[in-house]
């Protein structure tokens, strides 16, 4: 008694940080945790909160909570793997079709007799219930025995090496991101390799300079901690080949750019016949039959109202209304001043105070797009560009726009407005361009100056014997006494000449032969009217296509177009996401004809040639712009590292384990938008080449080795400090 008593009183006047009750020492990990209650919710503080938890109840969902406080995890972290419950049952169902095409070892058999295993279910397991504490400070809290695993699982084999279901599509797990034919650029550019892939050996592999990944060391390489193989960059692997194809500079006639905004054709005759208000219109657009672009017809189509004005102009021929009613003349109106306000707004004020824009913006944010994909739909465009084509195409659109605001009249000009003329001189060298309609007369010009070619007040330039006087330089090589002999540009004394090209001298008789260039008085030449007629020439202009060969803005017609300038264009890329994401929304049968323009093989920068299009469970599309990369990828089942496999390739290289299929038709698959449906261009890795290996003699075979249970992302939460300034 004596004894119990004092046993009780050493135990009562020990402190409370005291550890001689408890069950074993924390790992290093949790060392520092000092509070049984910060883990174990049946345990109260004070001096005697241990006495408590020997008659309280456990409850481990408490504890997991509490473990959840500084292991971050995702909302079905308790679930098994940590996997939400639709994805837990899709995979339950394919492992019990391979178990019950499988046989059970004898061995398990027999254990299930002896200890039978209770019905496993998709509830909830508790972190204690692999994870077990107070097993000395470095105990591996996170390791699982190989009967652990087996204790769950529908499919019971005895070892990776005695029973392990074989390989299905392993590494494949859907197609590749970036569209690329091994096939196709093995034969291509390195056909004598792949003449060689059918043999048991091939050159892929380098031994005498000591790279085993062969050719295929020229576009992949280990990331970081060499656990992945990934892509080098665009510029290290395809720029040499297919930048030109992208910016279209390898092409005899390059695709045309991508028609932003237009200025449809009209039939003008019969708008000005039905009275119809839309002010000047240019008579060219229907001359050149410019039609909408499907990105223009997107922005009017911004609100309802909108989307459905462009759903009803399918309906009409904007070239021919003679048979339009009242209605679709109506429609026309609404159309060409939507038309006109979006290209105002554009060209004179902000754009974030149109009208289109802030009802986009609306939209878009309410779907969780971020509002600066707009400023890149069209932060590149310079505003010159708008503003030349304003005033080129409507240079008196101010005055209507305001007057339209004022609820004024707007009628159609009696006269159509002029078509697009050619770029004048002064275009080449900067001058103002004069308005239409106040271009200086030529002849006028010509009698104003002095040293013109047909001067004024000349009277043998009215000559009655219809000689041509074409200097009146008493020096000029033409002149002679000879009434006659100015009836040839190039006189001779010869009355039989032959015609010679540079004629012959008066004097002498001999051709001569003198520079083309020389201005020396002794030289016989014109008196420099081919000069002044060359002067006189308009120089030709390039066409607007040629000179955007190399990409950027420019204006064609009635349409203002963009070329791609380089590869990561951002303008194309910014429209091809803005369109992918409105399918599957209102905006869709507006957005489906951009979509398919920029995605086409014949596209400005042929976007869709290489990066893939995915659909989303919303139905929205997605460009798949880069290769997956290391940052990419989840924690899966399944983990690999490449690093310590190099040593075994033999000198096919990557091809050891990568068995190419040259049958696989892998392009095919990039034609439907479900990732997961496709065909590689490589063989799956098979099991029995693991299994050479992965023994418990050599490489180890426990479950762990190359399974993780928890299949996401796991976030260790650190403790927040202060600094010295706090």
């Amino acid at each position: 008694m004596t004894i119990a008593i004092g046993f009780l009183a050493l135990i009562f006047s020990y402190p409370l940080e005291s550890v001689v009750l408890t069950p074993g020492p924390l790992t290093a990990s949790h060392s520092s945790l000092s509070n049984c209650s910060a883990c174990h919710s049946n345990v109260e503080e004070g001096q005697f909160g241990w006495l408590h938890s020997i008659f309280a109840e456990t409850k481990p969902g408490e504890m997991s909570s509490a473990c959840l406080q500084c292991h971050q995890m995702s909302t079905a972290a308790l679930n098994p793997h940590g996997l939400a419950l639709d994805e837990l049952e899709k995979r339950t169902k394919g492992l019990h079709e391979i178990a019950a095409a499988s046989t059970q070892p004898f061995s398990l058999k027999a254990r299930d007799a002896l200890f039978p295993r209770e019905d496993v279910k998709l509830d909830t397991k508790y972190c204690a219930t692999c994870h077990k504490e107070h097993n000395g400070v470095r105990f591996p809290l996170a390791d699982l025995s190989n009967a652990q695993c087996q204790s769950c699982h529908a499919v019971q084999f005895s070892s990776f090496t005695d029973g392990h279901p074989k390989f299905d599509t392993y590494p494949f797990n859907r197609r590749t991101r970036i569209i690329f034919d091994h096939n196709s650029h093995f034969k291509t550019h390195f056909p004598a390799e792949a003449e060689k892939l059918g043999a048991s050996v091939s050159v892929f592999g380098d031994k005498a300079s000591g790279n085993k990944l062969g050719k295929c060391g020229n576009c992949h390489v280990p990331g970081a901690g060499a656990r992945q193989m990934i892509v080098k960059t665009f510029e290290e692997t395809c720029a040499s080949c297919h930048l030109g194809q992208i910016v279209g500079t390898e092409q005899s006639a390059g695709p045309s750019g991508i028609p932003l905004f237009s200025l449809p054709g009209l039939d003008l005759d019969t708008l000005r016949e039905r009275q119809a208000e839309i002010g000047e219109w240019p008579e060219g657009a229907l001359d050149y039959g410019t039609k909408a672009s499907p990105l223009l017809n997107l922005l009017l189509g911004a609100d309802e109202e909108g989307r459905n004005l462009m759903r009803d102009l399918k309906m009409i021929d904007l070239l021919d209304l003679r048979d339009a009613s009242d209605g679709d003349i109506d429609k026309v109106i609404r159309f060409v001043w939507s038309v006109k306000g979006l290209l105002y707004t554009l060209s004179a004020e902000k754009i974030s105070d149109s009208y289109l824009v802030k009802t986009f913006l609306a939209e878009l944010n309410r779907e969780g797009v971020d509002r600066g994909l707009l400023a890149e739909l069209a932060g590149s465009i310079p505003r010159d560009v708008w503003v030349g084509a304003q005033r080129d195409w409507l240079p008196n659109l101010q005055e209507e726009i305001a007057r339209k605001r004022k609820g004024l009249a707007v009628p159609m000009p009696a006269v159509e407005p002029e078509p697009l003329q050619p770029p004048s001189d002064a275009a080449t060298t900067g001058d103002e361009i004069p308005p239409s309609g106040e271009q200086p007369d030529i002849l006028e010009a010509l009698e104003e100056d002095s040293d013109g070619i047909l001067p004024a007040e000349d009277e043998k330039a009215n000559s009655t014997d219809g000689e041509e006087i074409l200097a009146e330089d008493t020096e000029s090589i033409l002149a002679d006494d000879d009434a006659d002999a100015g009836s040839d540009i190039l006189a001779s004394d010869d009355e039989e000449a032959d015609g010679d090209i540079l004629g012959e001298d008066d004097t002498s008789g001999e051709l001569d032969t003198g520079d083309l260039l020389n201005t020396s008085g002794d030289d016989k030449s014109d008196d420099g009217t081919a000069e002044k007629e060359a002067e006189a020439t308009p120089l030709a202009l390039v066409d607007a296509e040629q000179w955007a060969e190399l990409g950027g803005w420019y204006r064609l017609n009635y349409e203002i177009r963009y070329k791609p300038v380089n590869h990561k264009d951002s303008f194309l890329r910014a429209w091809l996401n803005f369109a992918g994401h409105l399918y599957g929304k209102a905006y869709e049968s507006l957005a489906d004809p951009v979509f398919k323009l920029l995605s086409s093989d014949t596209a400005p920068g042929r976007c869709a040639t290489c990066h893939s299009i995915d659909i989303s469970p919303t139905k929205s599309l997605w460009v798949n712009w880069a290769p997956l990369s290391v940052s990419d990828v989840r924690q899966q089942f399944t983990r690999f590292s490449h690093e310590p496999h190099f040593s075994i390739m033999d000198d096919r290289g990557c091809l050891t384990c990568h068995s190419r299929d040259p049958e696989a038709q892998s392009q095919a698959t990039y034609k439907q938008l479900d990732p997961a449906k496709f065909n590689s261009n490589f063989k799956a890795v098979d099991r029995e080449l693991c299994r050479s290996c992965h023994t418990d003699v050599i490489a180890g075979q426990d479950c762990q080795l190359c399974h993780v249970y928890h299949v996401n992302t796991i976030n260790t939460r650190h403790m927040a400090t202060t600094t010295a300034n706090e």
